[in-house]
């Protein structure tokens, strides 16, 4: 128990008679220090024996009494005298006596207070800092209690700060200090939570959240309490296969954890978890601009995706169902992360994480990490590329040390050519929707929580990893527009859906597709709604499809494919007939919004 020390010292201090001076206990908020002096209250002292009295916004001298006469036993002997005399100074018509009536019945019990008074949140009082301790004092020296102050003294004002600390030996005689004890409090908080996943989650991975909690630095338990309670009411409704997925879990945790903390001390907003996946967000903490408290909170938060780039196992539309709208349901929790693709079966400390932490190996356990990374970067046939990347780019720090022979130039080129080869085998995943590469390059290399400042040579190995990928996702095209087709053919819910506008980048809203689609059968389907009276959820569906086009360049194929169906349903309709024709003509002058394609430059 780290507070055990401390614990004993106040022991010896209330064992004193007429001590002479108050015993200052100074810890930061939340750290529990009102829980462990109520605690050794109800341990030593039977009720009235022992005085506590809250300061929190005591703002003079009449407070200052009813403050200390409001502790729960004394409170209602001082209310019922206080009632006595009012009742009394009623009967013989006193006007303007009740108020007297009352700080009789405070006199009477402040001069019969017990021996022992605690003074709790003197850095919330704003009653004058010395006239405060002048208050303090006349139990100290005056009437020869003792008196127990409690505060957190880097929360005073700077003025009050200045006065205590010129003033206090009039007052402190000892101070002792109070830090958050977390291998304490945390089993204490687990009984709180019912039994389910997250209380299993927790009581196995204590040092999980002792590790977040101790990169945070603020010594807030209560903010650990709350984002464990929260925590485990969300992993209750996460599916139980993911739980093998250990290391995407536990980063899972610790993102909520870093996350939850911050938003709870104020060192970030809501405001904040919107620009997560912006790459102004990506600056140095001492940035004076709006993205710099994120980037205080990831650059302490080893380990945790706190932005939410590719690869994020909380991304930034998770992130807000969890901390804005503070809700959501298991389905879409489950889809989310199933979304993600990390979490599948692996250990909590995979090859990737160990190579990051090369360092600290002993000599043979690192021939034998060296000799696993080789294997995965030049044999392994079915590759994650963010721990590919990872892996390739502790490879070429350690030969920056001189752990290699090879030269460093041909051993870029040996893992860019791996790179190509895993494509040739069928053995890297696609950028989804084009872009998601599963890792981030925004200012650097970052994946698993862990962020890398490239060098020129690793810079050539993460170009080659996202074009490649890029070109899987490309030469897929087909096949993703077969799927859009029949989705359009199913129904224009879902097909809204994957055209319409999502934070998260999980549709076709940024990605040309169409100019892929079989014209003939997506110009028969659209007919159909039409005479299926569909005409405004078709409507619908088109304007969002406009609304992508926000870059000529870009979007050309898609705006000439769309040119081409307008003629091509003209077509059908005319077959049809006049009415069809009509129908098609009015959709047209409604919702048929597309620019004309941009011709190609000749000149």
């Amino acid at each position: 128990m780290k507070n055990q020390p401390t614990v004993e010292s106040i022991k010896a201090y209330l064992q004193m008679r007429e001590p002479g001076y108050a015993l200052l206990i100074d810890a930061p908020w939340g750290a529990g220090k009102t829980h462990l002096i109520r605690k050794l209250i109800a341990e030593l002292y039977h009720e009235g024996d022992c005085n506590y009295a809250t300061l929190n916004g005591v703002s003079d001298v009449k407070g200052f009494r009813r403050a200390l006469l409001s502790d729960s036993f004394l409170g209602g002997k001082l209310d019922k005298s206080a009632a006595g005399l009012t009742a009394l100074a009623k009967v013989a018509k006193l006007d303007g006596m009740i108020e007297l009536a009352r700080d009789v019945a405070e006199d009477q019990f402040i001069a019969n207070l017990p021996d022992t008074l605690i003074f709790d949140d003197l850095e919330r009082s704003t009653i004058d800092m010395r006239e405060l301790l002048g208050l303090l004092n006349q139990f100290v020296e005056h009437s020869g209690k003792r008196v127990i102050l409690v505060m957190n003294s880097d929360e005073l004002e700077e003025e009050s700060s200045k006065t205590f600390l010129s003033d206090r030996e009039k007052v402190v005689g000892r101070t002792v200090k109070l830090v958050a004890d977390f291998e304490a409090a945390f089993p204490h908080f687990l009984g709180k939570i019912s039994v389910g996943k997250g209380r299993d989650f927790f009581e196995k991975k204590q040092n999980c959240v002792r590790s977040v909690f101790e990169q945070a630095g603020h010594q807030n338990l209560r903010l650990v309490r709350n984002a464990t309670r929260d925590c485990a009411i969300l992993l209750d409704k996460i599916q139980e296969k993911f739980f093998e997925a250990e290391e995407p879990m536990e980063r899972f945790v610790r993102t909520y954890f870093a996350l939850a903390m911050a938003l709870g001390k104020g060192e970030i907003t809501s405001e904040d978890l919107e620009n997560r996946d912006s790459w102004r967000a990506f600056t140095k903490p001492d940035a004076e601009n709006e993205y710099a408290a994120l980037s205080v909170v990831a650059n302490r938060h080893e380990g945790a995706d706190v932005h939410a780039h590719s690869g994020a196992v909380i991304c930034k539309v998770l992130a807000e169902f969890l901390f804005v709208d503070g809700h959501i349901e298991s389905v879409p929790l489950n889809a989310l992360l199933t979304a993600t693709g990390q979490f599948v079966p692996q250990d909590s400390n995979p090859l990737w994480k160990r190579m990051i932490f090369w360092t600290h190996c002993g000599l043979g356990e690192l021939e034998s990490l060296i000799a696993e990374g080789e294997s995965y970067l030049f044999k392994e046939s079915d590759i994650d590329p963010g721990a590919f990347l990872h892996i390739a780019w502790n490879f070429l720090r350690i030969h920056d040390f001189g752990g290699f022979t090879e030269d460093k130039e041909a051993l870029t080129q040996k893992i860019i050519d791996r790179i190509s080869e895993l494509k040739g085998q069928g053995g890297l995943p696609e950028a989804k929707m084009g872009t998601g590469f599963g890792w981030a390059r925004d200012r650097g290399f970052s994946y698993g929580g862990y962020l890398v400042d490239p060098d020129e040579y690793f810079l050539k190995v993460m170009n080659e990893m996202a074009d490649v990928q890029i070109s899987v996702f490309k030469e897929k095209e087909k096949y993703f527009a077969q799927d859009l087709l029949a989705v359009f053919k199913e129904n224009l819910t879902d097909f809204h859906l994957a055209i319409a506008y999502t934070q998260d980048k999980s549709n076709f809203y940024g990605v040309p597709v169409f100019h892929n689609v079989d014209q003939e059968m997506f110009a028969i389907r659209f007919l159909q709604y039409l005479k299926d009276g569909k005409f405004e959820e078709l409507g619908q569906c088109f304007e969002k499809i406009r609304a992508r086009h926000n870059n000529p360049a870009k979007w050309n194929d898609e705006v000439v494919w769309f040119a081409e169906l307008k003629e091509r349903l003209e077509a059908l309709a005319k077959d049809t007939g006049l009415l069809a024709s009509a129908q098609l003509r009015a959709f047209f002058s409604f919702h048929w919004k597309f620019g004309p394609p941009v011709e190609d430059d000749q000149g």
